[in-house]
C-alpha cells in the first residue's frame, strides 16, 4: 500500500519568501509562484520517496551524497527561476554557494545500521 504524506499549501518558507520579494515587481512574483508550485512538487517527490524507502526496508535508501546533490539541483532550479538577485533575497546567499542539508556520514551510518537490522532479521538476501 502507498500513502503520500500531506504537503502543507502555505509554510514558513513560503512566508518568508513572499515578505522577502514584497517590494519586487510583479513579474518577479510571478517567478516566485513558479518556484513556489516547484517546491510543493519537489517537497511530494521527497515524502513519496520517503515512503517508498520505510516500505522497501534497507532497499535504494538514498545516501547522504544523493540527498545533497538532490537539494543542490533543486537550488540551481531556483535560481534559474528567480534569478541571482531575487534568489538571494529568498534564500540568503548566492546561488554559487552550495548547501548541504545531510551530514553523508550520518545518514551512510543509519542506512547501514538499517540493512544490518534487516539482515539480522532475515530480511536480506
Amino acid at each position: 500500500m502507498h500513502h503520500s504524506r500531506a504537503i502543507p499549501e502555505a509554510d514558513e518558507f513560503e512566508a518568508h519568501a513572499r515578505g522577502a520579494m514584497a517590494a519586487s515587481p510583479a513579474a518577479d512574483h510571478q517567478k516566485l509562484n513558479k518556484l513556489l508550485e516547484r517546491r510543493r512538487q519537489f517537497l511530494r517527490e521527497n515524502s513519496d520517496m520517503s515512503v517508498q524507502n520505510e516500505e522497501a526496508g534497507d532497499m535504494d535508501r538514498m545516501s547522504g551524497d544523493e540527498m545533497n546533490a538532490r537539494m543542490n539541483r533543486f537550488l540551481q532550479e531556483a535560481a534559474s527561476l528567480l534569478g541571482a538577485e531575487n534568489f538571494e533575497k529568498v534564500f540568503g546567499i548566492p546561488p554559487a554557494v552550495e548547501m548541504n542539508v545531510a551530514d553523508p556520514s550520518i545518514v551512510d551510518a543509519q542506512n547501514k545500521q538499517i540493512r544490518d537490522e534487516n539482515n539480522t532479521h532475515g530480511f536480506g538476501i
